[in-house]
């Protein structure tokens, strides 16, 4: 399976110009190129790295928001012209387990289920492109496939919510954003319940954890992180950790998942 690459978060705004961009020159009867999206970016002083604008629309191509045909150029020996052309679609990104893969989740799954979605910039930009597909966010993919699951998959919901335990315990995460997108999603009470799980098992002072080895290793990595989990719970929504829902892990699952996401445990 590929990997996603290493790369920085696009921006949003430098989406919504180059797809206005597109379509302003389409109006006016020029071929939108690379090269005259290019020009038509520097002139007004949005963007002239070509490198840059190449990036960003590879991203807008993977996540269907641009065609791109590849025609001939009337000069000999000129390669051919990249013509791009706005499709009129929100952005389409994978989600789901095989997104979840490509993020680093630490477990066989032979068969995994992509969740195919249509989003926003927001989302768009911060998005990764493995081979010609446009991957969602952790973030974004925990939040949405978790609102499908637990609407109409229940059966399912239980081992999503292991694997997301398992990375956010874990992985990098900006938790303000995935509280911002939880709430928009409706499923904002399950990604709280799922950190305050996470809190109530690797920073509790007296944990009810069988693997105190495992556990303490967890700490060292949670105890960067735990400042910025609970001020981001703090400014969504206060929750009381011993009135959550049958369906969240406990706090021996917490350190059974996040320690085989380490490779702590088999």
């Amino acid at each position: 399976m590929p990997v996603l690459t290493r790369e920085y978060a696009r921006n949003p705004i430098l989406l919504s110009e180059i797809l206005e961009t597109v379509q302003k020159l389409e109006d006016k009867g020029i071929e939108p190129t690379f090269n005259s999206i290019l020009n038509e970016l520097a002139a007004r002083r949005v963007l002239s790295y070509h490198r840059t604008l190449r990036k960003y629309l590879d991203l807008l191509v993977s996540a269907k928001l641009l065609t791109i045909n590849y025609e001939k150029a009337i000069q000999p020996n000129i390669r051919e012209k990249q013509v791009y052309h706005k499709t009129g679609n929100p952005p389409s990104l994978e989600a789901g387990e095989k997104a979840l893969l490509l993020h680093g989740l630490n477990w066989d799954i032979p068969f995994p289920r992509g969740v195919s979605i249509k989003t926003d910039l927001d989302a768009l930009a911060l998005a990764k492109i493995s081979g010609n597909t446009a991957y969602a966010s952790l973030e974004d993919t925990i939040v949405q496939s978790l609102k499908p699951l637990t609407k109409r998959y229940a059966e399912r919901a239980s081992e999503f919510i292991m694997f997301a335990t398992a990375l956010l315990a874990t992985q990098k995460v900006n938790f303000n954003y995935l509280l911002r997108r939880a709430k928009q999603k409706g499923v904002e009470q399950e990604v709280i319940e799922i950190l305050l799980c996470i809190d109530k098992a690797l920073a509790s002072p007296q944990p009810k954890v069988e693997d105190i080895l495992t556990l303490y290793k967890l700490r060292n990595i949670y105890s960067h992180k735990r400042r910025q989990l609970l001020k981001s719970i703090e400014a969504h929504q206060r929750l009381d950790s011993d009135s959550l829902t049958n369906d969240m892990p406990s706090s021996n699952q917490v350190v059974e998942y996040a320690g085989k996401q380490l490779g702590l445990r088999g």
